[in-house]
C-alpha cells in the first residue's frame, strides 16, 4: 500500500520519486480489569496503538457479555 510519494527536486538536472510503505506490523499494548455484575461479565481495556512506528491516542472499550 503506498501510503506517501514525494518529488525528489534538486538543482542538479536529475529528479525522481519516493513512495513510502506503510509497516504491514501493526501493535497494541494497554491495561484492562475484568468483573462480574449482576450476573454479566464486563470488560474495560485501555490501549495504546502503534502504527508505523507512532504511539496513537488512547481508545477505552467496554464489553457487556456473558463470558470471557
Amino acid at each position: 500500500n503506498d501510503f506517501n510519494t514525494k518529488p525528489i527536486e534538486n538543482s542538479s538536472p536529475f529528479s525522481g520519486q519516493v513512495t513510502d510503505f506503510k509497516s504491514p506490523i501493526l501493535a497494541s499494548y494497554g491495561f484492562g480489569a475484568r468483573t462480574s455484575i449482576l450476573g454479566y461479565f464486563v470488560k474495560i481495556d485501555t490501549a495504546w496503538g502503534i502504527d508505523d512506528g507512532e504511539t496513537l491516542k488512547p481508545i477505552t472499550y467496554v464489553t457487556l457479555g456473558f463470558d470471557f
